[in-house]
């Protein structure tokens, strides 16, 4: 995995307005309901 160099990080607004932290968010809680919906299908 690659990763971005602090120098960059400090100046993409990517990362300025914390749209990183919100997308890191949102695909966790979209990885648990999943994880979730399969349990209910499939028990381990």
């Amino acid at each position: 995995m690659k990763t971005i160099p602090a120098s960059t990080k400090s100046t993409l607004e990517y990362f300025k307005d914390e749209q990183f932290e919100a997308t890191e968010d949102v695909y966790h809680t979209a990885l648990d309901y999943m994880s979730e919906c399969l349990e209910e299908l499939e028990p381990v």
